[in-house]
């Protein structure tokens, strides 16, 4: 059983566009940035730039920090307990 995310780290998911989020999950998953603009179908320099965004708003300063507030958060491994506006909603609650 997931614990559920660190609420300091859920609080600051709002802060994230969805886009970000989504990239942001697949960072935390392993993707480079090279494999998360091709499953995205956006250019490697728009990855960078919502990344470079993202470490700006969440105070990270690399991929691999990224990774770990987005598994704190509960975004790596449960995308779905956040609602399109990324208001966590608990398990099994977004729509």
């Amino acid at each position: 059983m997931t614990s559920a995310p660190d609420k300091d780290a859920s609080n600051k998911v709002c802060e994230l566009t969805p886009r970000e989020r989504e990239i942001a999950v697949l960072i935390a998953q392993g993707f480079t940035m090279k494999e998360t603009a091709e499953a995205l179908k956006i250019s490697r320099f728009t990855i960078r730039a919502h990344i470079t965004r993202m470490h700006t708003k969440l105070r990270t300063s690399n991929c691999a920090m990224l990774a770990a507030w987005c598994v704190r958060a509960g975004l790596a491994d449960h995308p779905e307990w956040y609602d399109a506006a990324g208001r966590f909603v608990g398990e099994g609650e977004a729509a």
